[in-house]
């Protein structure tokens, strides 16, 4: 699943979920459209510690749309995967509200997810909070329950961010924990995942980013564990 709309991809912003990267949908360049497209290459679709293909990577499409309402922000969002090697399609609709404050950025959200293969569907509902500390560490926990498996995955992200001139490096560190979300799956700490990200504006409305990531299983169990992966992607973000 999906980003900012869609917690994991993937910045580390938690507000409903995208394979694996925490990043995806987290504009570093201003522009001043309400709307943000975004094109992504995934080399592994993961998501919560696991390679949800049989074979090869991921291609994705996003549209987000953002309006404010005093300090606070609502948000829309749809994203569209297919797998590049796998028969596999996924279509994730959200929304978004984030509500900033001097202590804690509370952003609470909702996502539709289609599984077109398996002609399934899932309801996900997330509450992310986050803060910043240190003047330049943003520390996240996000909640994300699934009515499809009746249960919750955690994820406790830090993350900073590195500028030089119009370059940003957001190196992170994600711990994964499975409260029944991953059905079947052992229960608690689920995976630790590093990774960082590199941005950079090519245009005054387009933005190209990149990222390496690598995720180790924790508490392994015979046919039950999250796998050690590493993987890269690639994006093209547009707003104007």
């Amino acid at each position: 699943m999906c980003c900012l709309l869609f917690v994991d991809s993937s910045a580390l912003h938690a507000q409903s979920e995208h394979p694996g990267d925490p990043l995806h949908h987290d504009p570093h360049f201003e522009h001043e459209s309400n709307v943000f497209v975004h094109a992504l290459w995934d080399s592994k679709y993961e998501s919560k510690g696991r390679d949800n293909l049989d074979e090869g990577g991921l291609g994705s499409f996003a549209v987000e749309w953002t309006t404010e309402s005093g300090n606070n922000e609502f948000v829309l969002g749809a994203w569209y995967a297919e797998g590049i090697s796998a028969d596999y399609s996924e279509l994730n609709v959200a929304a978004a509200y984030i509500l900033p404050n001097d202590s804690v950025d509370i952003t609470l959200g909702y996502t539709w997810l289609d599984f077109a293969e398996d002609d399934k569907s899932d309801n996900e509902l997330s509450v992310e909070f986050g803060r910043s500390v240190l003047d330049s560490l943003n520390l996240i926990a996000a909640f994300v329950y699934s009515t499809e498996a009746s249960g919750t995955f955690i994820e406790l992200i830090a993350s900073t961010e590195i500028i030089r001139n119009e370059f940003t490096l957001t190196p992170y560190a994600l711990l994964g924990i499975n409260e029944g979300f991953v059905s079947g799956k052992h229960k608690g700490f689920n995976n630790l995942q590093f990774g960082i990200e590199a941005a950079t504006p090519i245009s005054d409305s387009l933005e190209l980013s990149g990222y390496v990531a690598f995720t180790i299983g924790l508490r392994e169990e015979p046919g039950e564990s999250p796998n050690d992966i590493f993987w890269v992607g690639l994006g093209l973000g547009f707003g104007n």
